[in-house]
This record gives C-alpha cells, structure tokens and sequence, in this order.
C-alpha cells in the first residue's frame, strides 16, 4: 500500500509531501508518531535554515552541552 493510500485510509485529509519539514511542528503530521514522543521530541528540533551549526544562543541546554566540547552549565 502507498504512503498516499495510508494516510488516506486513516481518514486523514492530507498525504505525506515528499519534502523537507517548513516547520518542527510538522512532525505530528507523520503517521504513526505517538503525540507524546512529538511532543518531547520538539524541544529539540529544529529544521534546515541553511547554517550547518547549531545556534548556541537559542539551543535548549541538553543539545549544547551535546555539542562537542561544550558542557552543560552548572
């Protein structure tokens, strides 16, 4: 079955776009995430802006002090 037919056969009214995420909340509109992982997850996320680094100033704590060389402010 295609990922068109899928979506359509849970009564969804869109189909998977086929590209990038404009957007983080974009996530719970993938079939089958549980709300509750999105919803952790969010924090988290962030979509292609054109830059390949993270921005530190704006980034939760734990996906700073992911950062090599970086550790989490006491």
């Amino acid at each position: 079955m295609t990922k068109r037919r899928l979506y359509g056969c849970r009564g969804l009214g869109y189909s998977p776009a086929q590209s990038l995420f404009t957007h983080v909340n974009e996530l719970s509109l993938v079939l089958g995430l549980p709300p509750i992982l999105v919803g952790r997850a969010l924090p988290f996320l962030t979509v292609f802006n054109d830059h390949p680094t993270v921005d530190f100033l704006i980034a939760v704590p734990e996906v700073v002090a992911a950062l090599p060389g970086m550790t989490r402010p006491l």
